[in-house]
C-alpha cells in the first residue's frame, strides 16, 4: 500500500527518529517539505520514487547525523538542485544515491563527494566539471556509479583513477 497526500509536519514530534524510508510513495509531484531539515536525529533518510518534485530543500543540510540519503524521481528531472553545497555540511554522510535528479547546474558535485563511501549518481545530467588540482576524494570511496550521465570526454577519469 501506497501513501499519499502530504507528509505532516507532526513527523517532528518524533524526536529521536533515527530512519525515515518513503520510498516508493505518491505525493503526487509535491516538494520535499522543509522541516525534514529539522529531523536533527536522523540518520537515514530515502525518499526516492515517491513522486517529489522540484529544489531539494537546502534545509537537508542541517541533518548532520545523517549518514544515508536516496532521492529519486520516475519522472526525469521532477527533482532538481541547482548546486549541491548544503551536502557538504552533512559531515556523517557515507552513501549518496540520486537517481534522475536535475543536477545540470550543479557544477559543484565533485566538491560534495569527498567524504562518502558510495555515490550513486545516476541519469542526473551531471555537468562535465575539470578536477581541481590537486582533487583530494576519500581514501574510503569504494562504490561510483556514475552511468546515465552523458559525460562529453573522458576528463572524469582521474576521479576513478585516484
Amino acid at each position: 500500500m501506497r501513501l499519499t497526500g502530504n507528509i505532516s509536519v507532526s513527523l517532528l514530534e518524533i524526536q529521536h527518529l533515527k530512519y525515515l524510508d518513503l520510498n516508493s510513495n505518491d505525493f503526487n509531484l509535491s516538494k520535499i517539505p522543509q522541516f525534514i531539515g529539522s529531523l536533527s536525529r536522523l540518520q537515514y533518510l530515502d525518499l526516492a520514487y515517491s513522486h517529489f518534485s522540484g529544489e531539494i530543500p537546502h534545509h537537508l543540510g542541517n541533518l548532520s547525523e545523517l549518514y544515508y540519503l536516496h532521492l529519486g524521481s520516475y519522472v526525469d528531472g521532477s527533482l532538481t538542485s541547482t548546486n549541491l553545497d548544503w551536502l557538504s555540511r552533512l559531515h556523517s554522510l557515507r552513501n549518496l544515491s540520486m537517481y534522475s535528479v536535475n543536477l545540470t547546474m550543479a557544477t559543484d558535485w565533485l566538491q560534495a563527494i569527498t567524504k562518502l563511501q558510495r555515490l550513486h549518481l545516476y541519469s542526473c545530467d551531471l555537468p562535465m566539471v575539470l578536477l581541481p588540482s590537486p582533487f583530494n576524494v576519500s581514501n574510503s570511496l569504494s562504490d561510483i556509479w556514475l552511468s546515465g550521465n552523458e559525460f562529453s570526454s573522458s576528463c572524469i577519469f582521474p576521479l576513478v583513477l585516484t
